[in-house]
């Protein structure tokens, strides 16, 4: 129903929940992975540290729709790749989102070089929950379950066979994330702007659900790039 492909809880391991389950391994120094406790500080990378998905057909059959989400906390300001199907920036296929520069800009990379401006919270001061979802050549970006902006037919997706590389992709010079990531859940269907409130509110309000405690929560401003 909820057509995950891949959800990464990252509470003591790097193990794949989805009905995928896939096996996935670490970079030859691996992350640290937390155990259950505070949302957003599980998996910690120092921008060498990555996990690896298996190179997987299922990872090419999102077609023009997929939902990527993630809490996020930056150890400085920088360029910091977060997850990606591809190699290059500038490759034809698959999609990314990164934060990158002094202005902590985040990219969702769809095919080629197509690129927006968004707005969303300053991730290096507290853990941000981010959601892109792109459906048929647009993109929207929530940040705290809160849409910030949405832009049609400037992001197309078309279909990569790469492996899905979480904190950095495998093999790239490019950086990998340095900071904590939290809760990577990635679906191939558009979800809706209720969706996404819903699924922010299953991770922070008690009265809906409890996961575990949030370290902090801020409303400062950074721009958000989507490619």
């Amino acid at each position: 129903f909820a057509r995950y492909k891949g959800v990464w809880h990252f509470s003591g391991s790097n193990a794949d929940s989805s009905p995928n389950a896939l096996v996935c391994s670490n970079s030859s120094t691996p992350p640290s992975f937390t155990a259950a406790g505070q949302v957003g500080t599980a998996f910690s990378g120092n921008g060498a540290r990555f996990v690896q998905t298996p190179n997987d057909p299922r990872w090419a059959a999102y077609g023009s729709e997929l939902t990527l989400s993630c809490w996020v906390k930056a150890s400085a300001v920088g360029y910091c790749r977060i997850i990606t199907t591809k190699n290059d920036y500038r490759d034809e296929d698959g999609f990314e989102l990164t934060t990158q520069n002094a202005e902590n800009r985040y990219n969702v990379i769809g095919t080629g070089d197509h690129q927006n401006t968004f707005y969303a919270d300053n991730c290096y001061v507290a853990p941000v929950y981010l959601t892109a979802v792109m459906s048929n050549g647009g993109v929207e970006q929530y940040s705290n379950g809160v849409c910030t902006n949405a832009v049609p037919n400037k992001c197309p997706l078309a279909p990569s066979t790469r492996v899905l590389g979480l904190g950095k992709f495998p093999g790239s010079g490019n950086g990998g994330w340095a900071g904590t990531i939290d809760e990577i859940r990635l679906r191939w269907a558009a979800s809706s702007a209720d969706w996404v409130a819903a699924d922010y509110a299953t991770q922070y309000d008690a009265d809906f659900a409890v996961l575990g405690e949030i370290e902090w929560i801020n409303t400062q401003g950074t721009t958000i790039l989507f490619r």
